[in-house]
């Protein structure tokens, strides 16, 4: 079913095997896809508009590359808050029968769910690796590392423009790797 709704096309074997994956209907099948990087991803590449090009039109209409950060991080974090309610369900019932370890990790969950509800990614909860080995089994997507590939014009390469510092002046406290 997922081929007939994305179109991935399979990785090339090395030290980093890079996903391209070209959307068919990206509204229809967001939960396909968005499942298909969950499972089969270990980092996420996220390529910016940091360019104006009048013959381009941008989806929002303007460009807006930290806008556009925040739209996708949003959606990694509905996904993922979906997920941690499922499991504070699952664990909560056995937190109630009295085991210790079932109310530790709630007490866990529950910090990553204040976490995502505060529109913060997974990835800057600031716990330990014990205490995020809970959430492990659930492949959060706003957990896994981000690099950040700002798309410029020729004019812009050596030295970025203003889009390039707008993403870096938004990403500063996530100290996130931009190309």
């Amino acid at each position: 079913i997922a081929e007939d709704l994305f179109d991935p096309i399979q990785p090339q074997s090395g030290a980093l095997d890079v996903w391209t994956v070209r959307m068919v209907d990206a509204i229809k099948f967001v939960k396909h896809f968005i499942r298909f990087l969950q499972w089969n991803t270990d980092a996420l590449i996220h390529v910016l508009r940091c360019f104006d090009d009048d013959s381009l039109t941008h989806i929002d209409g303007t460009v807006n590359p930290v806008r556009d950060i925040e739209t996708i991080n949003l959606e990694l974090q509905v996904k993922d808050m979906e997920s941690v309610e499922k499991k504070i369900q699952k664990v909560s019932k056995v937190a109630k029968l009295g085991d210790k370890n079932a109310r530790h990790d709630l007490d866990i969950l529950m910090m990553y769910k204040e976490h995502l509800d505060s529109l913060q990614p997974a990835r800057t909860i600031g716990l330990d690796d014990k205490s995020k080995s809970v959430t492990a089994d659930l492949f959060l997507l706003s957990a896994k590392p981000v690099l950040y590939v700002c798309n410029v014009d020729e004019a812009s390469l050596a030295a970025g423009n203003k889009y390039v510092e707008m993403v870096r002046e938004s990403l500063a406290k996530e100290k996130a790797e931009i190309l």
